[in-house]
């Protein structure tokens, strides 16, 4: 037990360190995050001229995440009944993202579609 939070707490570490990277650019009067996987990057470009575009790839995040928890609870469809047990793993993560959206953020896309504006 004691391996696997020590496991939880490095994934969250590495996760909230790639979020923080991500969101280290220089400041611009708009700014776009956009969670971005597979066929949906070739849209990026599309969707940010003119602004400034926070890339997040969901891909190397679920990679960082794996680490402190089973593949299946990031599943998409899954995800949302273990959402909880998410939030407790990567509690700093979730707090550097919450603090990186007070940046100005217009809009945050996530596979394609707008959740904020």
């Amino acid at each position: 037990m004691i391996k696997v939070k020590a496991l939880q707490i490095f994934a969250d570490i590495i996760s909230a360190l790639y979020i923080l990277k991500c969101f280290l650019r220089p400041p611009a009067a708009e700014l776009i995050v956009i969670f971005s996987r597979g066929a949906f990057q070739r849209d990026v470009a599309s969707i940010g001229r003119g602004s400034h575009l926070v890339i997040i790839r969901s891909e190397w995040l679920r990679r960082f995440m794996r680490i402190g928890v089973a593949d299946s609870c990031l599943e998409q469809v899954i995800s949302l009944s273990y959402k909880n047990d998410l939030r407790a793993a990567f509690g700093l993560s979730l707090k550097v993202f919450h603090i990186s959206l007070k940046k100005l953020v217009l809009e945050l896309f996530l596979g394609g579609l707008i959740i904020l504006k």
